[in-house]
């Protein structure tokens, strides 16, 4: 299982440089390896090529950083901001859920449609993966 975050080394935009320097940030910080892949090195085309292939079908746009679970689309940087990565022994604790169900409905501002919430937690494991976890959200009528 490896991380992958598509990044560019000559952006031109100071908040994509941003984004792509806070997303290494909260990886380090979180001891979740990772590689980053540089697609305007042209070596890395193919890759490119995979990115654009793949954000099509899923209506994304290519905004840098995307960040994947091998070849697994997992989010970009606005939905990563969102996560919360903690110690696998507490992944389960109610404050937890709280947490993270309040922090994604800010995002969708308390609409009254089902939510599915997901993110990543670094597990306990000694490759320091993150492990995926989904939660079915209903609102309340």
């Amino acid at each position: 299982m490896t991380i992958k975050v598509y990044m560019t080394n000559i952006a031109g935009n100071q908040l994509t440089i941003g984004n792509q320097r806070k997303v290494k940030h909260i990886l380090d910080a979180n001891k979740i390896d990772y590689v980053d892949i540089d697609i305007s090195d042209p070596k890395n085309v193919a890759e490119k090529e995979f990115l654009q292939r793949t954000l099509s079908p899923i209506n994304k746009t290519l905004h840098l950083p995307q960040i994947f679970n091998n070849e697994e689309y997992c989010c970009d940087f606005d939905d990563m901001t969102t996560l919360k990565f903690v110690p696998y022994s507490s992944a389960f604790d109610t404050g937890f859920w709280h947490e993270l169900t309040r922090r994604k409905l800010e995002i969708y501002r308390l609409d009254s449609s089902n939510q599915s919430i997901f993110g990543y937690y670094a597990n306990d494991a000694n490759d320091n993966m993150p492990a995926l976890f989904n939660v079915d959200h209903q609102c309340f009528d």
